[in-house]
């Protein structure tokens, strides 16, 4: 009850949005013959802003400090409650056979198109205007500020991939002692367009290369596995201008490879144990922030270095 008092509601703004809409979804598949099989689907989905982008909230600076467009500390931050949810259309087809002795294999395709992506504007108190009308706040009061406020971006996003998959069981190839090892691996590229907006966040930042593998064997009451995945260097946000930021400067996530280990050993019908290692390659995860004048030098922003995380114990079934 105290921090409710306490809480500051001068401005006391109140907003409310309403949206709705139907998303259909299509999936179809057609034998081609007894081991290959073509698929075929379509979906609409949609992603809703974080509620703390559309809360209605502002916050003003310190008129006593020098107003400019590098200093963010000076600059008025608003949210936007009309922020829209970004919306898709997706497309995918995959083409899949079946062998009877070793496994099988996959080549997917897909395309997707985004529209109302969000994007954060930097503003001057004129261009934003609207929104500072909506909180009450004269910009006259803020001469020489700037406003930070989320929006939608018009451009239509166009992600697009293709992927090849497959898996295979070793038995009929291998000599009878090897038997029950498998081994899986995929191999995607994906490419994307019009996404200058923030989407990192979303989900919606693609490696332009990736790949997977994965070994498994299991006889009797042991099983073991190690899987791995490859992604290629991936762009992330666009930076915005400013006195120490070059155009065209964006961030970046450097190329990694992460490897994870499980093994479990049954000791009755009801009771196993196992060991699990995320990462025993020792993972690097390496963010750069740069632009085409940036020498090679100065790219490297920031390096997390992380440690075998390994979980060993008990478990049972009842």
């Amino acid at each position: 009850m105290a921090a409710t008092d306490a809480t500051s509601i001068e401005r006391g703004a109140l907003a409310k949005r309403h949206y709705g809409n139907y998303f259909p979804s299509v999936n179809a598949n057609y034998n081609i013959t007894e081991n290959i099989i073509a698929r075929a689907s379509y979906s609409q989905t949609v992603g809703r802003p974080d509620i703390g982008n559309i809360a209605p909230g502002i916050t003003l600076p310190d008129t006593s400090l020098q107003q400019t467009d590098t200093n963010s500390n000076t600059w008025i931050r608003v949210n936007n409650p009309g922020l829209k949810p970004w919306t898709s259309r997706n497309f995918s087809l995959s083409l899949e056979y079946y062998s009877k002795n070793l496994g099988d294999i996959t080549l997917r395709g897909f395309r997707r198109f985004i529209r109302n992506g969000f994007n954060t504007q930097t503003l001057s108190r004129q261009a934003a205007k609207e929104y500072l009308d909506f909180y009450g706040v004269n910009p006259d009061d803020y001469p020489d500020s700037f406003v930070s406020v989320r929006t939608n971006n018009d451009n239509l996003i166009v992600t697009s991939g293709v992927e090849l998959s497959s898996r295979y069981s070793l038995d009929n190839v291998l000599p009878n002692w090897t038997r029950g090892f498998q081994v899986k691996f995929s191999a995607t590229r994906n490419t994307e367009t019009g996404s200058d907006s923030d989407f990192s966040s979303q989900g919606l930042r693609l490696s332009p290369y990736s790949a997977g593998f994965g070994v498994s064997f299991e006889r009797g009451r042991g099983f073991v596995s190690v899987t791995g995945k490859w992604n290629a260097k991936r762009r992330l946000n666009l930076i915005s201008p400013s006195a120490s930021v070059d155009p065209g400067t964006y961030q970046y996530q450097d190329a990694n490879l992460r490897v994870d280990l499980n093994a479990s050993l049954r000791i009755t019908r009801r009771i196993s144990v196992f060991l699990n290692g995320r990462d025993i390659n020792g993972y690097d995860l390496v963010m750069l922030q740069y632009s085409p004048a940036t020498p090679e030098i100065a790219k490297k922003q920031n390096h997390t270095s992380y440690q075998t995380v390994w979980t060993a114990g008990l478990r049972g079934k009842f």
